[in-house]
């Protein structure tokens, strides 16, 4: 009878844990099934105007850093190419320079501020100049710092721009501009200091690019630029991707400083991304997942799956060891009352 029952009980342990089972792997597979449905999305193609050709002026250089001091004067030159095939008339005139945002995509090239005051102090050698096609000048400025002026990073933009009217409709004027940057730290009690405020590499990512991204915080008052890394590395260790970049920080501003490897591939990576600040390097390390969102659904829902399927096989085995336990000890039990004088049993 004992045993008659065990396996009767036990049978419907089976059924039971299967049918527990079956009913957890039938959930799962519609979590996955929405999971990939939600990923399913029409990316939109950017549109691009035929008529945004390439500017025919070029400015060489883009960019200049000098370290001046209080009443000091310099004469400076900078190149303008016209690569066109018509004569260009271009005037030339000096702008305020700062940063409005942590991502340096928008430059404020008309509010005064403290730092821009080297726009005041910029004397252009001329103001209009015609180029013909394929020619290059050069235009001479001359900064004159004052003397009265505290230390640190000053800030201007020096720009060509050109007007011509567009052959299609005499009464459309097409601008065309170039521009080059003035750092100019004013030599004295100056400061370069500055501090990571934040490092973030998402740990999943859905699709390309893999991306990472660094901000900065000036807290000097001169510019300092920062040099930035990354390195992307499959499970096994082989470096698929490597990139790095310069990028300046003005004082008294925050600049999130992107890295991306653009082509990156469905995968697990380990991203390592290095940031050099002030001589200073600090390095990072985490594991990316780059995965679509149904992809990633799948393989966890498998994970819960397997999970649990195997809790209820293991509780399942555990009941079944339990009862053959009991059924072991009745059984002894029974066997030694039975080897008792009948006058001993109870």
């Amino acid at each position: 009878m004992t045993m008659h029952s065990s396996g009767s009980s036990s049978r419907v342990t089976r059924r039971l844990g299967f049918s527990l089972a079956h009913r957890v792997g039938i959930f799962l597979l519609c979590l996955f099934l929405v999971g990939a449905s939600a990923v399913l999305t029409v990316d939109s193609a950017l549109a691009v105007d035929a008529s945004d050709e390439p500017s025919a002026i070029t400015i060489s250089p883009t960019r200049e850093k000098l370290a001046l001091d209080p009443g000091q004067s310099y004469n400076g030159t900078f190149e303008v190419f016209n690569s066109g095939s018509k004569p260009i008339e271009f005037s030339v005139y000096v702008s305020p320079y700062q940063i409005s945002d942590i991502d340096y995509q928008n430059p404020d090239f008309e509010t005064d501020a403290p730092r821009t005051q080297l726009s005041r102090w910029v004397t252009l050698g001329s103001e209009s100049v015609t180029l013909e096609a394929n020619e290059l000048t050069k235009v001479p400025y001359l900064i004159q710092v004052p003397e009265d002026v505290p230390a640190g990073g000053q800030y201007a933009a020096l720009f060509v721009e050109t007007r011509v009217p567009d052959e299609s409709d005499s009464s459309v004027v097409v601008k065309s501009r170039a521009g080059m940057l003035l750092y100019v730290t004013v030599n004295g009690d100056t400061r370069e200091a500055g501090r990571i405020t934040e490092e973030r590499v998402d740990w999943w990512q859905p699709a390309a690019p893999l991306t990472s991204s660094t901000t900065v915080k000036n807290t000097g008052n001169t510019d300092f630029f920062v040099s930035s890394r990354i390195q992307v590395s499959t499970l096994f260790g082989n470096e698929v991707f490597e990139s790095s970049k310069q990028s300046p920080v003005l004082p008294d501003t925050s600049r999130r400083i992107a890295l991306e490897w653009a082509e990156s591939s469905p995968g697990i990576y380990q991203v390592t991304t290095t940031t050099t600040i002030l001589g200073e390097d600090q390095v990072s390390s985490k594991w990316v997942f780059v995965l679509p969102l149904g992809i990633l659904l799948g393989i966890l829902s498998g994970l819960v799956l397997a999970v649990g399927v195997f809790w209820i096989v293991r509780r399942s085995r555990k009941h079944k060891v339990s009862r053959a336990v009991e059924a072991a000890v009745q059984e002894a039990l029974h066997a030694e009352r039975a080897e008792r004088p009948e006058g001993e049993r109870t």
